[in-house]
């Protein structure tokens, strides 16, 4: 698949989750992280990440909970394999395998990047407006359309649009977030971790 535009990580990265979410450059863990059984235990979709790898992130301030993970590299979502996104980290990382097309579970006939939408990341699209069947492509820095085309939108924008401003508070699948519009925090409720772009994690 071709996206419209290449790659440029010094803009702003939009969330499907209906939010201009940034964690920086960490994933936090969350209540449905499973546990190392050997090895980093840190697999990206599909495949397990060598310590190697997992300490150069960790030296580069990525901070990855053991765990199964999917990860887009078009746009820097990320999730719990077969679930929703739960926010965004840096994209273009050559991580793991490639992007499954069922890493969310879909049932929803609609993708992005080569992923079929979970029901929640369709159910949080939709407040920003219709959200039809179909194979669309999305920047990490909001802008998207149709596999192939030009662009048809910006969710950066449709999300300011929706919500009156660039800040926000959710509540969401993996915990709480929220953003002033300069700073962006994730807090997990489970372990008492936050997350803070630019900051790191603090327990």
């Amino acid at each position: 698949m071709t996206l419209a535009f290449p790659a440029d990580r010094g803009q702003r990265r939009t969330s499907l989750a209906g939010a201009a979410l940034v964690l920086g450059m960490t994933v936090a863990a969350s209540p449905a992280v499973a546990q190392a059984t050997d090895g980093t235990g840190v697999r990206i979709n599909r495949v397990e990440l060598g310590p190697e790898i997992v300490e150069v992130l960790t030296q580069n301030g990525i901070q990855v909970a053991p765990g199964d993970y999917w990860y887009d590299p078009f746009s820097g979502l990320f999730g719990l394999m077969g679930g929703p996104g739960l926010g965004f980290t840096m994209p273009g990382l050559q991580l793991g395998g490639p992007l499954p097309a069922n890493a969310s579970a879909g049932g929803t006939n609609v993708f992005i990047n080569g992923r079929e939408l979970h029901p929640m990341d369709v159910a949080a699209l939709s407040a920003l407006g219709p959200v039809y069947p179909g194979r669309y492509w999305l920047r990490y820095d909001g802008w998207y359309g149709l596999e192939g085309g030009l662009p048809l939108g910006n969710l950066i924008v449709l999300t300011q649009q929706a919500t009156g401003g660039p800040g926000y508070n959710r509540t969401t699948y993996g915990g709480h977030l929220g953003s002033d519009g300069q700073t962006s925090y994730f807090f997990d409720p489970s372990s008492g971790c936050s997350v803070i772009s630019g900051a790191g994690v603090s327990c």
